[in-house]
């Protein structure tokens, strides 16, 4: 039996991490157009 609830849960998870991935790489490289730290 699939709990349908634990895949919201790992979705869920899931998009958070590639959202904070793709968010910091965003930033990254307008901090390295901007200024060199």
């Amino acid at each position: 039996q699939t709990r349908p609830l634990q895949y919201g849960t790992a979705l869920v998870l899931i998009a958070l991490v590639l959202g904070i991935d793709l968010f910091a790489i965003i930033l990254r490289s307008r901090v390295r157009r901007k200024k060199r730290w």
